[in-house]
């Protein structure tokens, strides 16, 4: 056949169409790939399904040669009359098709990398919540599922109740105004952020239990029934403990029983049954050694002469402070009360670990501390990683240990206290009734005596501390050098006083943060003089 005569023919006809469908095709499949996720065999498919038909289409032109009578002329000018204009719509949809594609890829290419910025800052500034939900507004972005376990993680969730739900609060800033997600039903295997959420589960017949946790990889939730005793208590599980509070860490781990500890502080409420009751008038919960001999009930009352708190009146709260902390005990008010409910104080153990000291960072900022007046129990949302309420704040808690000079341990900080107290450890007169002084009671059967010995503040006495070796100290000398760099120091603030000069300098460290230092100089100096370096303690914390 000649080439000619192939133009004209069938074939060449049926050909050229068979390929123009292949190509439109073809770049449908290119275009509607990544919107709508086709598979990645999808295309080899495709070119098995065209071959056949190139295949059937050649047997059919074929075989329709020799069985058909060659065209008449204007058959030929009707079949040419839809030819062009159908030529040109194919023309025009690919072109449109072409130029969508174009701009799509376009403007994907800049809304992954404008994804792929923000995932890098929120990464790099250790905001996992924002890259987590960068990633759920992005399901499918190959940049997010790529770096998926750099903010968030796989967790199991599991618990011995049976249809337990569970909810979250993410952002524990909003913990007031955000309401609960619902995550999953238990046992369930779910994505969450890195870092600390505030966690509700709840179960038909059973207390609901919210706290905030990390967890790392699995969590199982032990619900109590809400027909229980215990209602407003927490159950802690024992634990070999060591104590977390600012300068106790060098006392060896206990053994720690498991426990119940209150969700809230004692609430005037609470207190004023305690009197109703006859609290003050019970002498066996005011058998302590320190009263021996001494008529404890002129000692404790309240403004106008009644037995109660230091900042009652008549023997009553406020009006409308029902559900405010009680305030103004003594160790021994704090204490009796608890006996009187059939508990106790919790000693520095049981409350360092219910307090979880190691969330001060979240807890602390989030809390009714150094503040102007005392709120309503459980107003601040942000719990324990056991899930009890003003833990750091509202009121101080007095613990059962003693401490130095027969003091007792009194934690977590009031409302007027600067925030680093919620880590520290600290002590009053077991008689101090100060408007800041409340507390919480635990129910346990503890053996372990060690839990409630004496704690004494830690101290340093560096009069008679020996200096180490030289070679000791070049050996801790070389792990603040650094290589000279410019500090670029500027001086923010000068004061001259009468016997000193105080400057308050800026200055980059090696790490690239900016720092503050503060220089006193004496105005009687001999030159050059020795630096003396003083770093400030828990209160650096805020």
């Amino acid at each position: 056949m000649k080439l000619d005569n192939f133009q004209k023919s069938k074939l060449f006809k049926y050909l050229s169409t068979y390929f123009a469908f292949v190509f439109i095709v073809l770049q449908l499949v290119d275009i509607l790939s990544e919107p709508f996720s086709l598979p990645q065999n999808f295309i080899v498919y495709l070119v098995y399904v065209f071959a056949a038909v190139l295949i059937l289409l050649i047997i059919f032109v074929m075989k329709g040669d020799k069985a058909q009578k060659p065209l008449e002329h204007t058959e030929k000018q009707v079949q040419n009359k839809y030819i062009t204009p159908l030529s040109l719509s194919i023309i025009a949809v690919l072109l449109i098709m072409n130029g969508y594609q174009f701009f799509s890829a376009k403007i994907s290419g800049v809304r992954t990398a404008e994804i792929s910025s923000k995932l890098e800052n929120f990464i790099t500034g250790s905001n996992y919540l924002s890259a987590f939900r960068l990633y759920n507004e992005n399901v499918g972005n190959s940049v997010l599922e790529k770096r998926l376990d750099e903010f968030s993680r796989e967790v199991k969730i599991a618990s011995r109740n049976s249809d337990v739900k569970t909810f979250v609060k993410y952002d524990l800033d909003k913990l007031l105004e955000n309401k609960w997600e619902f995550l999953c039903d238990v046992p369930c295997d779910v994505r969450i952020p890195l870092g600390r959420i505030k966690y509700k589960f709840e179960a038909s017949g059973y207390n609901s239990f919210e706290a905030i946790r990390t967890i790392y990889d699995s969590l199982y939730v032990d619900l109590i029934r809400s027909d229980s005793v215990y209602n407003d208590m927490v159950w802690i599980k024992g634990i070999n403990r060591k104590l977390r509070v600012a300068g106790l860490d060098h006392l060896k781990p206990e053994a720690v029983s498991n426990y119940r500890i209150d969700k809230y502080e004692v609430t005037n409420e609470d207190y004023a049954k305690f009197i109703l009751n006859g609290g003050y008038k019970i002498d066996s919960l005011w058998n302590f050694k320190e009263l021996e001999g001494s008529n404890y009930k002129e000692l404790f009352i309240d403004k106008t002469g009644f037995n109660g708190p230091s900042t009652w009146e008549l023997g009553s709260f406020p009006e409308n402070k029902s559900n405010y902390p009680v305030s103004g005990i003594s160790w021994f008010e704090a204490m009796a009360y608890c006996k009187s409910i059939g508990k106790s104080l919790p000693n520095i153990y049981q409350w360092d670990y219910a307090a979880t000291l190691n969330f001060s960072g979240d807890i602390t900022p989030r809390s009714n501390i150094q503040s102007e007046d005392k709120i309503p129990v459980g107003s601040k949302r942000i719990t324990s990683g056991f899930g009890l309420y003003d833990v750091a704040g509202n009121v101080s808690e007095w613990i059962s240990n003693e401490s130095d000079n027969s003091s007792k341990v009194i934690m977590g900080g009031s409302w007027k206290d600067p925030g680093y107290i919620f880590n520290t450890l600290y002590s009053k007169d077991p008689f101090d009734r100060d408007s800041g002084n409340g507390c919480r009671c635990v129910y346990s059967e503890e053996n372990n005596q060690n839990l409630y010995k004496v704690v004494k503040k830690p101290s340093v006495n560096f009069v008679n501390v020996k200096p180490v070796a030289e070679d000791v100290f070049k050996a801790y000398l070389s792990m603040f050098q650094y290589s000279k760099y410019d500090f670029q120091a500027t001086t923010l603030k000068e004061k001259n006083l009468e016997n000193y000069n105080i400057k308050k300098i800026s200055y980059t460290t090696p790490y690239g943060e900016k720092m503050f230092s503060y220089i006193y100089t004496p105005v009687s100096i001999t030159k050059p003089a020795k630096t003396v370096v003083f770093f400030p303690g828990a209160n650096a914390i805020n």
